[in-house]
């Protein structure tokens, strides 16, 4: 059945003199034997990489019904997300909306119908950045910039997103900005050899294609800044 454990808490406050105890209060219920605990209801439903969804990816998606097999789960979502997989794993890919339930189903040990619905909310995917050596700002002496190649990706994102490089403009002090194609820094030398230290160029509009955004439109790529040594 149903049992209760009380108590207090007590600790030092912050002039070093014993704080008033804190009373607690935790419920928790013992069954008996498997036949019970298969009985209860409950259903968990949770993102395996973030707190959110991202329109466009395949977010995964970790679902379990106390009590029911796993291999007779089904998930739904509503906005017109897609669902794939089964047996307690699926990826949700949202559409348009901030908004997403999610509904998982199942059958627990008696054959009675267990359906529970999740609310998650959706979020664009964050602006990429532009990158050298992993740093959208470094130094570098003026000699090792055309050896550079220039990169993006969003950071801290957790998701197998990866991009390429097809253009950008490079921009150093008292020039108009070049525009180059490809992702390669090469032929930046003429622009870079009479560069002094303290000099900063600039790379900016960056464009890119990306992979594992299932087609959505690139937002703008955030530039990279060099500070020469």
């Amino acid at each position: 059945g149903e049992h209760t454990i009380r108590g207090n808490v007590t600790g030092m406050g912050d002039k070093g003199k014993m704080a008033p105890p804190l009373p607690y209060t935790f419920k928790y219920s013992v069954v008996s034997g498997n036949e019970a605990l298969k009985a209860q209801e409950g259903a968990l439903l949770s993102a395996d990489k973030m707190n959110v969804l991202y329109r466009g990816v395949a977010n995964p998606i970790s679902g379990s019904i106390l009590g029911a097999d796993t291999s007779g789960l089904t998930l739904s979502a509503s906005g017109g997300a897609s669902v794939s997989g089964g047996r307690g794993k699926w990826t949700v890919t949202p559409g348009s909306g901030n908004t997403t339930t999610l509904t998982i189903s199942g059958k627990d040990s008696k054959g009675k119908v267990i359906s529970q619905k999740f609310e998650f909310r959706i979020k664009n995917v964050p602006r990429p950045q532009g990158q050298i050596r992993g740093e959208n700002e470094l130094s570098m002496p003026a000699s090792s910039i055309a050896n550079q190649t220039v990169g993006a990706a969003i950071p801290d994102f957790d998701f197998p997103v990866s991009f390429q490089v097809t253009s950008f403009k490079f921009k150093v002090p008292g020039k108009a900005a070049m525009l180059i194609n490809g992702s390669s820094l090469s032929s930046v030398a003429g622009l870079t050899k009479n560069l002094r230290s303290g000099d900063i160029c600039y790379i900016a509009g960056i464009q890119a294609t990306a992979s594992g955004l299932g087609g959505q439109t690139l937002k703008q790529i955030s530039p990279i800044v060099i500070n020469v040594q």
